[in-house]
């Protein structure tokens, strides 16, 4: 009986997951978007008075946009935790870990291309 009950749980799960991953995703809102796109958008206003020739200053450059990329995922994953911890839903919680998942991806490959540009771009001493 016990066997039955933990292939049925297991077999619930599973279905959970995959109607998870059929559904999109609607936890990143307008308000963070919009915030995260203002200040990329100061950040390179100011790009030219803090840093006025960028490839003479790569590693400054990089720091900075680091620092804004870091700083947009911060804020995207407070908003998300705040939101999880609201809705405290178990399928809510798994379609954010989903969305997560999805786009590491993304930043893994963003992370390798920004070092192999700063190996080949930056002048060997």
């Amino acid at each position: 009986m016990q066997q039955h009950l933990d292939q049925a749980l297991d077999q619930i799960s599973e279905i959970r997951r995959a109607v998870s991953r059929g559904q999109v995703f609607r936890g990143y809102r307008a308000q963070t978007t919009a915030l995260t796109g203002v200040l990329a958008i100061v950040v390179a206003a100011l790009q030219a008075y803090v840093i006025p020739h960028p490839w003479q200053q790569l590693p400054l450059y990089l720091f900075l946009w680091g620092g804004v990329a870091i700083v947009s995922a911060a804020i995207f994953g407070t908003e998300l935790f705040i939101r999880m911890r609201r809705l405290a839903s178990p399928l809510q919680t798994e379609r954010t870990a989903d969305a997560v998942e999805r786009f590491i991806p993304s930043l893994a490959a963003g992370a390798i291309l920004t070092v192999v540009y700063f190996r080949f771009l930056t002048p060997q001493a």
